[in-house]
């Protein structure tokens, strides 16, 4: 954008090549120094006063204060002190008072120039004797001999109406703040300079005696004090060399100091100033060649083509010690292609931007790991997202996460069909999910998985086809089953230690025809299906541990629906969500999520259509606008000449209306002094004059106010009245002309705000048919990915009601690694002038100075351990799965599933107004995270508000069953207005 670009100047220093913001900073810190404090005649006294002054600074600050604090002059901005009141007024002039009464001293004193002087200004002998001088008054007093005719102003300096006032010295004064001795101290700091030897004098910095236009010469005393102090320099710096032990010619010493004690003053000024000379020449020469650094080191910050690579951002290369230099810190560059001995040193590690807000931790962070959360959040997804075609009611992932992580007591009735089942969330979603898969096997569903052909496969392969003792049982008849049944019961009295686990025949006998119809609405026996699912679909290939769980769901032969239940319930978090996962994994192939997602994508083409044609109306907005731009400037304008010639032409009219006047009294004075027989054509004249003066002059009665117009209309009569009927036309003619502008400025103000209302729904709408579940926003620098999952698949909650933060991923981490060696072999010409970030210890230091720290810890252990995985692929030289079965190592590294280490989440509207502070968008992958975040801010704010809205209402819903409940057992005879005044409350608060 404009304002982050360089070209910004600062109008305090002229400093140039400035962004904005560092602009007005420059700015900020000059108008803050004291010197800008002070009016600026003051500004030029004080400074001409304190200039080739010697004394300290404590005294020289003391002495300003004394001279100049009643001492004004013209010109000065003073505060006045009138009835009471403190106004801001400027000295016009210094003049004598008047009701001064001189004291007889000063009477008898004569003048200057009548008494002869000596040259130091003293009175000769006797006539020091005979006219002795009056005492000086003290400077740090009022001078009631002068008074100040003073212009009142405002604090912009703007002159008041009718506001020059002669006044006082008594009612003048500094400002109290500013004009102190401390004060005064910080503004000769800021001013001047000193040089070190004894006597030195206080000289203006060159660009302060430039502006006020102040010698900066020094007198003739000062400049002898000035190269004696050089020169005992130079002799002392002499004596050191001699006696520093270089090799010199002892013998010649003598002569040499006699020699130079011999050289003439003159001749030795000459040579210091010449040597002076060459070191400002030096010097000069010195910052040309810096200057020239610091542009060379600006071209090659100018030629970054933004976005690029984040951790290669030259910001944090710039060194602010030392003008911004840039540092290039690519591995086996910065450190001569060996590891440092020391700690990397990042010169500009905060990138000239805020703290990154720090995360919460999750509070289920014991009973949860990190790998289960994430499973959780992806089944919570699902079940939002496809809440509609699985009839299912959407709930927020705090609900879900408290029932999946709930632990049943003995006392809670954990039946299916009850409503006050703390589970009753999770066996809805598994009932929904299974009644999905029932529905497509009863149709004939093309998903081999859900049809069981895979399984099938599995059991082909693996030799494990049921037996044809099975497959005769399903034909027996009632009698038969009752047999079998009896059958089966003696088996399990002699066998009762044996496991029931996955396809044994107590297995397939409890989910026989579980797939014939659909579960239903009191989700009696729903488990069944459950463990129909798990013998008839799954298979240990896409369900570890599955053994496992269908033997805990069946403990034992002729287990109730009650066991069944409590088997369910006394899953763990682990299981219950390795369950769920599965079952969704499963009903993600059937064909009723498909053609939902094939009417989301047919809504999402729509709705790219209508954002399609928002676009066009906002070119169409721009254009309104800026033709609305041009035609108020060019009124404007027009206005501006119409009004110049208009007064050019009344100028004018004003100057003939008054020539033609002066002749009319002349032609008066002459027809008076002819006899009466020319009475009659004077008479005649005069009217025709009359009659022409009224003509002329219509044109500017018609220009005057509405006040005098109106006021002339009184006074004027009935025959005039259609003369400014007309008049009255013209001018309501012009106020419409005037209104329309305006109108069509209200007209497009509507019309902007219509479409933002437009967008911010479509936007809502599309983010509604997404059936994206789970993807990042983006990453950070860092790559740490962010989440969020809010107003997808449907709107009528908040959700989650957080921003989620991951930690990076292998991928990510080995990108990382990768950078200590990518660049080694680089081509130097390929290498882009700004140069390039660090690698591992790069990141690592700059994770520390960001205040990552826990992140930091993760990060290196991680890197570490990953760095000997490739060590120990390397030894055995193997980069493919061909090896896995023969050696575990490659197994672990290419079949193994690593857990996110750590998962955190933003809940409020400040931290990601931070977060957007905080990330840098000249980076590529900041870049697009800031871009999406800035794009869902207003969403991401909403859900948290109502988050918290939630709670709230929660706590007070809990406070009011709480005192509910007290007051219930303390009063037993409650009535029943009682209760429900009770219950209307408790339902205002829940709407």
């Amino acid at each position: 954008m404009l304002y982050q670009r360089p070209i910004w100047e600062c109008e305090m220093t002229g400093r140039q090549q400035l962004t904005y913001s560092q602009a007005v900073e420059s700015e900020q810190a000059e108008k803050n120094r004291v010197e800008y404090r002070f009016c600026p005649v003051l500004r030029k006294r004080l400074l001409s006063h304190l200039q080739f002054q010697t004394m300290s600074l404590e005294e020289l600050a003391q002495d300003l204060y004394q001279r100049y604090q009643f001492n004004y002059a013209t010109g000065e901005i003073v505060h006045c002190i009138l009835g009471g009141h403190v106004y801001y007024g400027e000295i016009l002039d210094v003049i004598p008072n008047p009701n001064y009464v001189y004291s007889s001293v000063h009477l008898a004193m004569p003048q200057s120039n009548s008494v002869p002087r000596q040259a130091n200004g003293r009175l000769r002998f006797p006539d020091a004797f005979l006219h002795p001088e009056p005492d000086p008054e003290p400077s740090n007093q009022i001078d009631h001999r002068l008074e100040y005719r003073v212009q009142l102003v405002d604090h912009f300096g703007m002159p008041l109406e009718k506001s020059v006032r002669i006044i006082d010295a008594d009612e003048l004064r500094r400002d109290p703040v500013w004009f102190t001795p401390v004060r005064l101290q910080q503004f000769v700091r800021e001013c001047a300079t000193k040089d070190a030897y004894i006597g030195a004098p206080w000289l203006l910095k060159e660009y302060v005696a430039q502006h006020y236009d102040i010698s900066m010469e020094l007198p003739a005393h000062l400049q002898d004090r000035q190269e004696a102090a050089y020169q005992a320099m130079m002799s002392k710096r002499q004596q050191l060399y001699v006696d520093s032990g270089y090799p010199v010619n002892n013998a010649m010493l003598p002569d040499t100091w006699a020699t130079s004690q011999s050289v003439d003053n003159l001749a030795q000024r000459e040579a210091e100033r010449q040597n002076r000379r060459e070191e400002n020449q030096r010097l000069k020469e010195l910052q040309r060649l810096e200057r020239e650094k610091i542009r060379e080191e600006r071209r090659k910050q100018a030629a970054v083509k933004y976005p690029i690579e984040d951790l290669d951002l030259p910001i944090y290369r710039k060194d602010p010690n030392n003008y911004w230099t840039l540092i290039d810190m690519t591995p086996n560059v910065a450190n001569g292609g060996a590891a440092p001995a020391e700690p990397l040193l990042i010169p500009y590690p905060c990138g000239g931007r805020g703290a990154r807000p720090k995360p919460h931790t999750r509070a289920s962070q014991s009973a949860l790991n990190e790998q289960q959360f994430e499973s959780l959040l992806m089944c919570w997804s699902f079940l939002t997202v496809f809440a509609k075609p699985l009839r299912l009611r959407t709930m927020t992932v705090d609900e879900f996460e408290q029932v999946m992580i709930y632990e049943p007591r003995d006392d809670d009735n954990i039946s299916a069909s009850s409503p006050s089942n703390p589970l009753l969330l999770v066996i809805n979603a598994f009932v929904a999910l299974l009644n999905v898969v029932i529905k497509e096997r009863m149709k004939g569903t093309p998903s081999d998985m859900i049809s069981g052909e895979r399984l099938e496969d599995y059991l082909e392969e693996h030799n494990m086809m049921s037996d044809d003792d099975d497959v005769e049982d399903q034909d027996q008849s009632p009698g038969d089953n009752c047999e079998s049944d009896a059958r089966n019961r003696d088996e399990t009295n002699g066998n009762h230690d044996q496991s029931i686990g996955w396809r044994h025949k107590e297995q397939l006998r409890l989910c026989r025809n579980w797939d014939d119809r659909e579960i239903r609405y009191d989700k009696r026996n729903w488990i069944l299906a459950l463990i129909g699912c798990l013998n008839e679909v799954a298979f240990p290939d896409v369900l570890d541990s599955l053994e496992e769980y269908v033997s805990h769901l069946v403990p034992k032969y002729q287990s109730t629906i009650a066991d069944r239940d409590k088997q369910f319930a006394t899953l763990d978090i682990g299981k219950r969500l390795a369950l769920l996962s599965f079952i969704i994994g499963v009903v993600n192939e059937s064909q009723t999520i498909k053609s939902y997602m094939d009417e989301c994508q047919e809504t999402m083409t729509e709705l790219r259509r209508q954002r399609v044609e928002l676009n066009r109306e906002s070119k169409t907005l721009a254009l309104r606008k800026s033709t609305l731009d041009k035609d108020t400037t060019n009124d404007q304008k027009q206005l501006g000449e119409e009004n110049q010639t208009d007064s050019i032409q009344d100028a004018a009219r004003s100057e003939a209306n008054d020539a033609n006047e002066a002749n009319e009294a002349n032609d008066d004075a002459s027809s008076d002094q002819n006899g009466t027989d020319e009475s009659d054509d004077s008479d005649e004249e005069s009217t025709y004059t009359s009659l022409r003066r009224s003509t002329r002059r219509r044109p500017q009665l018609e220009k005057d106010e509405p006040q005098s117009s109106s006021k002339s209309k009184v006074k004027q009569p009935k025959k005039d009245a259609k003369i400014d009927e007309p008049k009255k036309e013209d001018s309501e003619v012009i106020v419409k002309e005037e209104e329309m502008p305006q109108d069509a400025w209200q007209r497009l103000e509507d019309d902007e705000k219509l479409f933002k209302q437009k967008e911010e729904q479509l936007e809502r709408t599309m983010r509604q048919y997404s059936t994206l579940r789970i993807r990042p926003l983006g990453r950070d620098r860092f790559y740490n990915r962010y989440y969020f999952l809010d107003n997808i698949g449907t709107p009528d909650h908040h959700g989650s009601g957080r921003l989620y933060v991951q930690s990076p991923s292998d991928n990510d981490i080995m990108e990382m690694l990768h950078r200590d060696d990518m660049f080694q072999h680089e081509d130097p010409a390929n290498t882009p002038p700004w140069g390039r970030g660090g690698g591992r210890l790069f990141i690592l230091e700059l994770m520390k100075e960001q205040g990552f720290l826990e992140e930091r810890d993760w990060l290196a252990g991680r890197m570490e351990s990953l760095q000997n995985e490739l060590d120990e692929m390397k030894a055995l030289q193997a980069n493919s799965h061909r090896q896995c079965k023969a050696n575990p190592v490659l197994y672990q590294r290419f079949h193994r599933q690593v857990p996110s280490e750590w998962w955190y989440y933003y809940s409020d509207p400040e931290e990601i107004q931070q977060l957007l502070a905080w990330l840098n968008p000249k980076g590529v992958r900041e870049y697009k995270l800031r871009n999406e975040l800035a794009k869902l801010q207003c969403f991401i704010t909403e859900s948290m508000d109502k988050r918290t809205a939630n709670a709230t209402r929660e706590i007070e819903m809990q406070e009011l069953n709480s005192s509910d409940d007290s007051k219930s057992g303390t009063n037993a005879t409650n009535s029943p207005s009682h209760i429900t005044r009770a219950s209307a409350k408790r339902q205002r608060i829940s709407s």
